[in-house]
């Protein structure tokens, strides 16, 4: 049998290497954008495991909030708080429970919206109260809240039934807003560079609270400015961060059990790039894998996506 000189085997080798690279990988996702008619902006940011998601669209200069149904393509406008310029809507639970908030961007309230009625909330000794996720028995409500300045920060979990608001990680950024069953919750916390934590340089990092109170940071290697924004029950992780070229990039993750501060080397099978994006902003994470948030082109319009895992890659 004639056996291939080294020679030619090495330029068989490079010609395959390149015919492969002329290909791009194998993407993890199937992409939807998903676009309120008539609008000049969609977000997406909370999600039901029926397919059907809390979002906001600019119509002119007006914002409304809507509830879209993926399998039926059908979006549903929600009610405006009497007397309040904006309401968001920002987290939903399986039972359709959405939570939010209501005000003028200054001295805003979180909202409850159950069966076409609102409940409101506000978190004690700051000026706005904004909630960001509901968990399943629509007890616990995640969120943020800030002082007059827009200075000072802090996540909160809000138990409804007893009334009572849980602070943690004050800064001069952090937002609480993924929980899962566990009660498990993620989001952002900037740390100043006077602020000690183990292992943590001064940077904007993603955090898990689990149901114990006990913190885990992380980063993004290469990264910087690291959000956490959803959680599933399994304990998938999604958000978004800056590349070292500066992109924004969705992405999954799932944290160890320790250290307390976790730099993650992410391959490319768990980053979001919605095709044609500028920037991919990935905001909720249900329990079959579906991911969605926004996304952005080069002349700054913003669209929503849904991300379904392809077959074999959930």
């Amino acid at each position: 049998m004639n056996k291939v000189p080294c020679r030619n085997a090495f330029q068989l080798l490079v010609l395959l290497a390149a015919i492969a690279g002329a290909f791009p990988a194998q993407a993890a996702y199937e992409y939807t954008s998903v676009d309120y008619p008539g609008a000049t902006l969609t977000q997406l940011f909370g999600s039901t495991d029926s397919g059907k998601f809390v979002g906001d669209a600019m119509l002119g200069s007006t914002q409304i909030a809507f509830v879209y149904d993926a399998k039926k393509r059908a979006f549903t406008p929600l009610p405006n708080v009497p007397g309040a310029p904006i309401t968001n809507a920002i987290g939903i639970n399986n039972a359709g429970v959405i939570v939010g908030s209501a005000g003028n961007g200054d001295n805003d309230q979180g909202i409850i919206l159950d069966k076409g009625a609102f409940g409101f909330f506000v978190n004690p000794g700051w000026a706005l109260t904004q909630a960001r996720a509901i968990s399943a028995n629509g007890r616990l409500i995640t969120g943020l809240s800030r002082d007059s300045t827009a200075s000072n920060y802090v996540g909160f979990v809000y138990d409804v039934e007893r009334n009572t608001f849980t602070n943690f990680l004050p800064s001069q950024y952090t937002i609480a807003q993924g929980i899962n069953g566990r009660q498990d919750v993620v989001g952002n916390v900037t740390l100043d560079a006077g602020v000690a934590y183990p292992g943590a340089p001064a940077d904007s990092y993603g955090f898990l609270r689990q149901r114990n109170g006990a913190l885990l940071l992380f980063g993004v290697s290469g990264g910087s400015t690291v959000r956490a924004r959803g959680i599933n029950s399994s304990g998938l992780i999604t958000g978004f961060f800056f590349d070292a070229s500066g992109v924004q990039r969705g992405f999954i993750a799932r944290l160890a059990a320790a250290p307390s501060f976790q730099s993650l080397t992410l391959p490319d099978k768990d980053l979001l790039d919605v095709p044609g994006a500028a920037g991919t902003l990935s905001e909720t994470i249900s329990d079959s894998g579906d991911v969605a948030g926004t996304w952005y082109d080069s002349g700054g319009n913003y669209h929503a996506f849904i991300a379904t895992p392809l077959p074999g890659k959930k």
